[in-house]
């Protein structure tokens, strides 16, 4: 049975940026959270209403059912689920993105981990709003001052996908090798949808078509 395209679909907290390879028969969709957080979720689960947030929404319904519930004022707001979803990613081997982060060596500096106030007045000071997210400048360099500005989501995806994931054999990004026809594919992804531009018996050639693809879709040079 073909799978329901859900691509910028909301679902709760969570809207569907990306289809995903399928697992265990279920389509898979990557989705950004609110809090900008990211999540991997089964389309059958996000159908069911079974997900409905990275995580951040059963947090706070649990604070404030505790005996200590937060008292910061801001709490449940954009930037405050910004602030605690980048230090999650840093701290929290257990956050979807922490393989990415905490397990590079990525911190958040001592001026803002436990000072939301101090993270805020420069968020405020630096262009944030809410539809935009925050960004390292450089990517071996942790979160601080110096080293963050506030981003699209559109670009955050960009400046993702032009750097090559681990697994990645080309050392190019949205340019690998299918084992079963034993061709080079390549790819882009484009306002949260993934363009195939094509298979190719040699890698230069794919990464030629991803690189005029940049071009024309992101206008880079």
């Amino acid at each position: 049975m073909k799978s329901l395209d859900l691509l910028g679909q909301k679902f709760g907290r969570l809207k569907v940026i990306e289809k995903m390879p399928s697992k265990d028969s279920r389509s898979m969709w990557r989705c950004i959270c609110d809090c900008g957080n990211e999540k991997v979720v089964s389309g059958r689960n996000l159908k069911k209403g079974l997900t409905r947030s990275c995580g951040c929404l059963q947090r706070e319904i649990f604070a404030k059912n505790t005996n200590n519930p937060p008292t910061h004022k801001s709490t449940g707001t954009r930037l405050h689920n910004e602030w605690r979803a980048m230090k999650a990613r840093c701290y929290i081997k257990s956050c979807s993105n922490y393989e990415h982060y905490g397990a590079n060596g990525i911190r958040v500096c001592s001026e803002w981990k436990n000072d939301f106030d101090a993270f805020k007045k420069w968020a405020l000071a630096n262009g944030y709003k809410d539809e935009l997210t925050i960004d390292r400048i450089d990517v071996e360099k942790d979160y601080s001052p110096d080293n963050c500005r506030w981003i699209t989501h559109q670009q955050n995806c960009w400046n993702r996908d032009l750097t090559p994931r681990k697994t990645n054999t080309s050392g190019c990004s949205g340019v690998y090798l299918r084992k079963d026809s034993n061709k080079w594919r390549a790819s882009i992804t484009v306002s949260g949808k993934k363009i195939n531009l094509g298979s190719f018996s040699n890698k230069e050639d794919a990464i030629k078509a991803r690189k005029e693809a940049e071009k024309i879709y992101w206008k880079l040079e």
